[in-house]
């Protein structure tokens, strides 16, 4: 892995556009499925196999008010656009308590979780609020340092990475809800990586708050990337070496979850892809021969993939690269690094 100084094009003012910053109004949105949902008068079970409890915060968000706000994979994965309202919300609604409970879990285990920082994504929704309130109204709880993906009269949302202890702790007028793996994931990266002919790397942004310098970043994308070779698992067990690359796979597919948190077809799309990826060995020499650039020490870096491995050949290595990334803490956005074309190259 290699660490290049790349100041050619900086990331930051840019995070509007990584996370599609919406406008105040999507006219496509069914309004009964974009509405905020109440709490449900029942505890339901956390898919983990946890005691019984209800989700931390009065109100939680259907997966179409999280499409509303920030596009990405998560509407395939959920299939907002195949299944039925109440489908998809069932499986966007089983994965959100997977996530929770997995931060129960750890908070009841003491692992870290007094600074342990997650991704959240925090709307604040008292309508008719002006921005600047509604700004001044989260900053208030999860302190400085987070990015701001939509700002409308029915709510502003923002990103913020913040401990569980803060994040079930907020009040009743802000929604938390846990940045899953695939709302990191812009939407369009799996078609082109699959339909490219030759994908140069990702550009991937790091979350609010962490206060990153040059040196601090290249240490945690150092991290991630070892850690995609974790010789334990999450509890501590030492792997064997057959085990070792199915790590991403378990953490990614959900594979210890209790009830479906994923579109089948989408479960079936990744297992695959994971399979004949990392999982069957191929991409060590991909992941050692990775290039990386920091764009802006604060908010993200490129990976970069040489030529030699721009093939078709490893393409399942490209999709096992998203999912060991979008499983950092640490890492917010990830998409395909963008082609530039000279439109007048005679001048």
């Amino acid at each position: 892995m290699v660490f290049n100084a790349f100041q050619g094009f900086i990331l930051a003012g840019l995070v509007s556009v990584r996370f599609s910053l919406a406008q105040g109004s999507v006219a496509s949105l069914d309004v009964k499925n974009s509405t905020v949902l109440l709490r449900g008068s029942t505890p339901r079970r956390w898919p983990l196999g946890d005691e019984d409890m209800a989700f931390p915060s009065e109100y939680r968000f259907s997966i179409h008010d999280f499409h509303s706000v920030l596009t990405s994979e998560a509407s395939e994965t959920f299939g907002i656009h195949r299944l039925s309202g109440s489908k998809s919300n069932e499986l966007w609604l089983n994965a959100i308590e997977y996530e929770w409970g997995k931060l129960q879990t750890r908070r009841r285990l003491g692992t870290n979780t007094s600074v342990t920082l997650s991704p959240y994504l925090v709307c604040d929704i008292e309508e008719g609020k002006v921005g600047e309130k509604c700004h001044s109204s989260v900053e208030s709880h999860f302190g400085p340092g987070m990015a701001t993906i939509y700002n409308g009269y029915d709510k502003s949302c923002y990103i913020v990475s913040a401990t569980y202890q803060v994040a079930e702790s907020a009040p009743s007028y802000l929604v938390v809800t846990p940045l899953v793996v695939e709302g990191k994931i812009r939407e369009g990266v799996l078609d082109e990586i699959d339909s490219r002919d030759a994908l140069k790397g990702l550009q991937l942004i790091f979350c609010p708050g962490l206060g990153l310098d040059e040196e601090s970043a290249k240490n945690k994308v150092t991290s991630i990337i070892d850690g995609f070779y974790e010789r334990e698992d999450n509890k501590g067990r030492l792997l064997s070496n057959d085990s070792l690359n199915l790590q991403i796979s378990h953490r990614f597919l959900r594979t210890d979850a209790l009830e479906s948190t994923r579109h089948e077809e989408m479960q079936q799309f990744w297992k695959r892809k994971l399979q004949d990826g990392i999982e069957a060995g191929l991409c060590d020499e991909f992941h050692n021969n990775i290039e990386v650039e920091i764009d802006d020490f604060d908010d993200g870096f490129t990976v970069m993939v040489p030529p030699e491995f721009q093939t078709m050949e490893f393409r399942e290595c490209m999709h096992s690269l998203v999912a060991g990334f979008s499983l950092s803490e640490s890492i917010c956005s990830i998409e395909t690094k963008p082609e530039f074309y000279a439109l007048n190259s005679v001048a």
